[in-house]
């Protein structure tokens, strides 16, 4: 019995975060989010369709296409700009915060990794 316990307890760590993303979908990204960790600034605002338009350290990215893979974790957003798709990672932390990081150096990792070149921002939904 202590050993179905123990296998349930680890099966839940496992696959939690898997079964959260899961369950979201694009409306729950719904409006704008604005970074709140003070490190790097930026916003990204989910526009109507598959548009996005976005803030980062200054740089305005006018509105464009997205794409994004709830069913990784954590999940893929990548989006175009100026014809040259860059990758992203997003995680949802709560309802209303994310936390999310381009890769501007284009090489995606599969997980989040602090790096100067591909800034994580944690953003609060705007409301």
């Amino acid at each position: 019995m202590k050993r179905f316990a123990l296998y349930l307890t680890i099966t839940a760590f496992v696959f939690a975060p898997q079964l959260i993303n899961a369950q979201k979908t694009i409306s729950d990204l719904a409006g704008k989010w604005e970074s709140t960790d003070g490190t790097t600034t930026g916003s990204i605002e989910f526009l109507e369709g598959s548009q996005v338009q976005a803030v980062i350290n200054g740089l305005q990215i006018p509105p464009t296409n997205y794409t994004i893979d709830f069913a990784r974790t954590p999940i893929w957003f990548d989006v175009n700009v100026a014809g040259k798709m860059v990758k992203g990672l997003l995680d949802f932390i709560d309802d209303d915060t994310v936390k999310y990081q381009v890769f501007l150096s284009g090489n995606r990792s599969y997980d989040f990794t602090e790096s100067e070149n591909d800034p994580i921002m944690v953003m609060k939904r705007k409301k």
